[in-house]
């Protein structure tokens, strides 16, 4: 089971185990069933049946597989360590690619806009300022 843990301006973090290596601020999906393990988003961007992808937040920390690790379910996370596919602007809705930019391939727990008809799927959060391809972006996570 996940602990939660509230810690103010911060905003939400919880606790879950690695499935596998994860470094910080990578998007991250659940990998069982139960949602106690997450590891590094974005493929497959969508499964059949019961094993749509299930979003869990953003990593915010660099852990080994079977580790626990913190992930941001709520809050602000400045800066412009959130790599993104695509370009983005303030406001866009963000969820996990299912591409990779050069350097870090797909399934690494990327962001790109969620355009109406283009992308979809579940959502991570907002953007909160403008990038290009490749670059980082800050991003208020929200899961609702």
């Amino acid at each position: 089971m996940a602990i939660t843990i509230i810690k103010g301006p911060e905003g939400v973090r919880t606790v879950y185990t690695a499935a596998s290596p994860i470094t910080q601020n990578r998007g991250l999906q659940f990998s069982d069933d139960l949602n106690q393990w997450v590891e590094e988003g974005g493929l497959p961007f969508f499964l059949s049946g019961a094993n749509v992808l299930k979003v869990a937040g953003l990593a915010a920390e660099t852990v080994e597989s079977g580790q626990l690790i913190r992930v941001i379910a709520e809050g602000l996370v400045p800066g412009s360590g959130i790599l993104n596919v695509s370009n983005i602007v303030p406001g866009d809705l963000l969820g996990l690619a299912a591409i990779g930019v050069s350097g870090v391939g797909s399934g690494t727990g990327l962001l790109q806009p969620l355009l109406s008809g283009i992308h979809a799927g579940p959502t991570l959060g907002r953007s909160i300022m403008s990038g290009t391809r490749g670059s980082g972006i800050g991003m208020y996570v929200s899961l609702a």
